[in-house]
């Protein structure tokens, strides 16, 4: 059986968030996986990449410079660099050779072994998790209108950790082109939200409609679930949104989150970041403060899972 390989797509700016994450990804996961870095306009110095070659553990470590014109054209909203459209770009590059890819964003960090490989994608081209915030409706009130008016599920998918299925996707030649088109379509409507920004996420859920497979909660756990509960224990943690788990801020980051960004730092041996406990107390109030937060977000997790079944929650074994 042919191995997994885990493909980030980063651009300068959001280099040493990568590397972080990578480090965590390092620290949990089997070796057996190949890791594929693509610096998107930009290329790590010598120095630097022995220093992240020297912490590989065991893993098959790549990195690769990627351009692509067309993406540099395209818009973007603030947080979000045209190198999030290469993400698919990058994976064509390599679904004839292992069985599986796993995509990254690379404000993700990860905490338990993910056990991917013998997982069954039920004739599906992807496995994903829900977006909390856009398939329940609770970032745009229109979500389901605009799904039913544009023929889209509103079965919508977090696009910052995404399994693919290789053998299904090799036999789709067309795939990539479409991929491109969607792109350029997005630039000017959604299928799915009344004021779109512009992003990847919409394109490839329109590029997956209906070919997809539910990954429960922990594999992907939102941040808009900080102060819930559900953020203490998942497999991947996903900062998305403006705020990531570095530089670390003692108000709105817990203890579990800075130890590893703490052993991230120490394998790729640079200056690590000290913990302040008195902070976590911070943490803590900062929490106490958003309890209207939490009791909303509690009663949509309840509501997709009523939709979607315990598996939405639930870790498969």
């Amino acid at each position: 059986m042919k191995k997994t390989a885990l493909l980030y797509v980063t651009d300068l700016k959001g280099y040493q968030l990568t590397l972080h994450s990578l480090a965590s990804f390092m620290l949990t996961q089997s070796p057996t996986n190949d890791i594929y870095i693509y610096c998107h306009n930009f290329y790590p110095g010598d120095a630097d990449l022995r220093k992240v070659q020297a912490a590989q553990r065991g893993f098959s470590l790549h990195f690769e410079e990627i351009a692509h014109e067309e993406i540099n054209n395209l818009r973007t909203k603030k947080h979000i660099t045209p190198a999030t459209y290469l993400k698919f770009i990058c994976l064509i590059k390599h679904v004839n050779r292992y069985d599986k890819l796993l995509y990254a964003d690379n404000d993700l960090l990860f905490f338990k072994p993910l056990g991917f490989e013998n997982f069954n994608f039920n004739g599906m081209k992807l496995a994903a998790v829900l977006d909390v915030a856009d398939a329940s409706g609770s970032s745009d009130p229109t979500f389901a209108a605009s799904c039913k008016e544009h023929g889209v599920s509103n079965k919508y998918f977090n696009a910052g950790l995404m399994l693919f299925n290789c053998a299904a996707i090799n036999q789709d030649e067309t795939m990539l082109d479409r991929y491109l088109a969607l792109l350029r379509a997005h630039q000017e409507f959604c299928w799915y939200k009344k004021n779109c920004q512009n992003n990847d996420q919409c394109v490839v859920n329109r590029l997956f409609n209906g070919q997809w497979t539910p990954l429960p909660l922990h594999y992907n756990m939102q941040a808009c679930l900080k102060y819930t509960g559900y953020w203490s224990k998942p497999y991947v943690r996903h900062y998305q949104g403006h705020r990531k788990f570095i530089p670390v801020a003692i108000w709105r980051d817990d203890l579990r989150g800075i130890k590893m960004v703490r052993q991230a730092q120490q394998l790729l041996e640079i200056q690590t970041t000290p913990i302040h406990y008195f902070g976590l107390i911070l943490y803590w109030l900062n929490g106490f403060r958003q309890i209207k937060s939490y009791w909303k977000w509690r009663r949509v997790i309840k509501m997709l899972q009523n939709s979607y079944g315990e598996h939405f929650i639930k870790t498969r074994q």
